[in-house]
């Protein structure tokens, strides 16, 4: 167990610091002192490899470079990509699939203390977080936000009842999302 904590705690992060600064430098490098390509050559991949960092040295390394390690690194940094957007995507759909719940049961809830008004404002709010859950590389942090509002509304439902204060501060809290610093959240 301590060996797979280790993993994701150190491992990962090194992986992913290595494939997104060093192996892209490296890359470059290695374009740059390349003997056998022409001029041309090397400043159309170093370009290429500057304007779409880290992906570029992704593809030199697939289809420029000569060396396996390169190739094989390659490999490893798009596949990395890809299975890193497999999975945020897949958090986000069971995010918003979560909300979809959450709003559906309201109506079992004990919500004595609440207007008809404020649980149609709940049933909106949520419907937003779960249009905000949608992925987006240019909306991340607001994702994490909605993603930190959810945990909070889990915990506030935990006990199948929703109290006036209870719902204030989760309101104040949701109309306050986009001035979150990145601390979390806590309601109680």
């Amino acid at each position: 167990m301590r060996i797979l904590i280790l993993f994701f705690i150190i491992l990962i992060p090194l992986g992913i610091l290595f494939l997104c600064f060093i192996y892209p430098i490296w890359a470059l490098i290695h374009c740059a002192t390349s003997q056998s390509r022409s001029n041309r050559f090397k400043a159309t991949w170093i370009v290429l490899m500057i304007l779409i960092w880290p992906l570029g040295s992704f593809i030199y390394g697939l289809f420029s470079s000569n060396k396996k390690l390169f190739k094989w690194l390659s490999v490893v940094g798009i596949s990395s990509i890809i299975l890193m957007f497999l999975v945020l995507s897949n958090m986000s759909n069971l995010e918003r699939t979560e909300l979809t719940n959450l709003s559906a049961r309201i109506q079992s809830m004990e919500t004595s203390e609440l207007s008809q008004e404020d649980i149609i404002r709940l049933k909106e709010s949520l419907a937003v977080l779960r249009d905000e859950l949608k992925l987006s590389i240019r909306s991340w942090g607001k994702n994490s936000k909605a993603s930190a509002l959810l945990r909070e509304f889990k915990v506030i439902s935990e006990d199948n009842k929703i109290t006036q204060s209870e719902f204030g501060e989760w309101m104040s809290a949701f109309k306050s999302r986009d001035v979150w610093t990145r601390c979390p959240l806590r309601l109680r």
